[in-house]
């Protein structure tokens, strides 16, 4: 029997938004807001080392548009952006499914 190394791709999107502000008593401040959105394609595998212990390997890479704006400067800024994650380790399986053999 030979060793098989399970892979996967993926595609996915990707949405976040970031706010900056200060409310105080004596002191209120809003800062920029930052919006993006975009795309995702990730690659993986993963390679039994152990019954309950995998290595794994994963590359994402991530292309997305974001605007921000900033009202007490009253800028607005738009861009486009990229993001790569290249993540390699080694995973403890805590629960595994079970197969009905026939």
């Amino acid at each position: 029997r030979g060793s098989t190394l399970p892979a996967y791709v993926g595609l996915g999107v990707e949405y976040g938004q970031a706010r900056s502000f200060t409310y105080t008593r004596f002191y209120d401040d809003e800062g920029p807001r930052t919006y993006y959105f975009g795309g995702l394609l990730r690659a993986g595998f993963t390679h039994p080392v152990l019954p309950r212990l995998q290595l794994h390997g994963e590359i994402a890479q991530s292309v997305f548009r974001a605007h921000s704006q900033d009202a007490s400067l009253a800028s607005d800024y738009h861009w486009l952006g990229r993001s790569l994650s290249l993540t390699v380790g080694v995973r403890a399986v805590v629960f595994r499914g079970r197969t009905r053999r026939e």
